[in-house]
This record gives structure tokens, sequence and C-alpha cells, in this order.
């Protein structure tokens, strides 16, 4: 799904609606995985927290307490990686616990869209 980003008055609007299809979608990806781990034997916890990820995801790891923090990163690089940041590098900075990141496959040589 793809949005386009207006000018003036409806900027914060699109932004915002973009969002909340990103978590949405993220919501359900997590959703997926929990049942596919539970069907597989595993005991899942899902919370979807309001707070600032990087600090939800540290707090969570100090109160269970967790061995272990495994996480995806997006690989941003430059202009993008510094006005968005990096919550796998902040948890990984920040975390009481060893933190696995793992990068998303690059794209295939014929695709158009980035890592």
């Amino acid at each position: 799904m793809s949005f386009e980003f207006g000018q003036g008055p409806t900027y914060a609007r699109d932004i915002e609606r973009s969002r909340a299809a990103s978590y949405a979608r993220a919501e359900e990806l997590v959703a997926r995985v929990a049942r596919q781990l539970q069907q597989a034997g595993f005991q899942t916890s899902v919370s979807t927290p309001d707070d600032d990820p990087r600090h939800a995801i540290v707090q969570a790891a100090r109160e269970w307490p967790a061995n272990l923090i495994v996480m995806g990163s997006h690989g941003r690089r430059g202009v993008d990686r510094f006005l968005i940041g990096s919550v796998a590098e902040n948890v990984m900075r920040h975390a009481p616990c060893s933190v696995l990141i793992a990068r998303a496959p690059a794209a295939s040589a014929g695709s158009t869209q980035a890592a």
C-alpha cells in the first residue's frame, strides 16, 4: 500500500493515515507469527505499546527479564537514518541483554524496491 503525500493542510493527515496503516499491517503480522509459534508449541505473549518502540522494547526486556532480544532492521542509511533513526541500534545500545539484529534481505537485481 502506498500513499501520496499532499502539501499544505493535508500533509499531517496523510502522514497520520500512513502511520496508522503501517501499525495495522505490523499488528496483523505479529498476530500471524504468534499463531504460528503457538501451533509449533511455543508460549507467546504479544503487546503493542503506544510508547516509543525504542523505550518500550528495552523496558519490556528489563521487566521479563529477557536473555535475548531478536529484532529486524530496515538497514536505512544516510539522511533516512538521520531523520528516522534506528530503533534496532538504540535498543542494542540500551538493552539489558544481548540483541540479535537481522537485516532485511537485499533487493534482487531486477527489483525496484530498496532494502
